[in-house]
């Protein structure tokens, strides 16, 4: 699953590869879209047995679809899946067909983790209007003039907004 990826050309609907190890572990656990976004999964083969169980201790069970927070206790809304790919060897040999499959080999893949260029990756979110069209510009007005800057997240939130504002300015500062 970390080698190849699926990847569709202009795609709609947009697909972004987030590792479910690193969504149940909570490093990219803010990239996940809001709640009421639908979005689909694809659940890696090593977790289709747990995950086709329905077990009340499956770990993606709990992070997609339970009304209740494990670490605070709270209601929360769970997350709108709409679809569940179980991933199969099938399923791979179909989108290498479609020439839907991009390897870590690719050249496109190399050219997107060069040192002297730097790329946002897609997103399953949109930030803040004040963020991306009020602090971004000023932002950028700093980096330019290559004056150092300081941004302070008060922890509101997912942590959305500071990694747009960290990707779009290393994508200014490196391009």
């Amino acid at each position: 699953f970390h080698k190849i990826h699926l990847h569709i050309n202009n795609a709609t609907p947009l697909i972004v590869n987030l590792p479910l190890e690193t969504l149940l572990s909570g490093e990219r656990a803010c990239e996940l879209p809001p709640r009421h976004v639908e979005f689909a999964i694809l659940v890696p083969s090593t977790y289709t047995d747990l995950f086709s169980s329905r077990n009340s201790q499956c770990s993606i069970h709990n992070l997609f679809f339970a009304s209740k927070s494990s670490a605070t206790q709270q209601s929360r809304k769970p997350w709108l899946v709409r679809q569940v790919i179980l991933e199969t060897e099938h399923l791979w040999n179909e989108e290498r067909l479609r020439n839907n499959i991009k390897s870590s080999t690719d050249k496109s893949c190399e050219n997107r983790s060069s040192a002297l260029s730097f790329h946002p990756l897609p997103r399953l979110w949109k930030p803040d209007p004040l963020v991306s069209s009020g602090l971004l510009p000023l932002l950028k007005q700093y980096c330019h003039q290559r004056t150092p800057c300081t941004v302070f997240d008060l922890g509101s939130g997912a942590g959305r907004d500071v990694c747009y504002l960290a990707e779009e300015t290393k994508a200014f500062y490196h391009n």
